[in-house]
């Protein structure tokens, strides 16, 4: 999903920033077990300064992260 995010804030602020990569993993814990946390990395090339404008604008506008921050945090990270 944070991978859509990344395209549609690109298409939105019109810069031509690549997504490379986008890496995504979750911390379990307790009996039953649940997610208590989550971290997703991107990688986005090109764009100087715009790249970090899409990431932000991803990351501000993510429905489902904006969701899922009411029940556990979410790490972001630009590789």
């Amino acid at each position: 999903c944070f991978w859509n995010d990344l395209h549609y804030a690109a298409e939105a602020l019109g810069t031509h920033v690549t997504v490379e990569r986008v890496e995504a993993s979750v911390d379990v814990a307790g009996e039953p077990p649940r997610v208590v946390r989550a971290h997703l990395a991107a990688h986005l090339a090109g764009g100087g300064d715009a790249a970090a404008q899409v990431f932000e604008a991803a990351r501000e506008g993510s429905t489902i992260a904006n969701s899922l921050l009411a029940a556990f945090p979410i790490l972001f990270d630009r590789l």
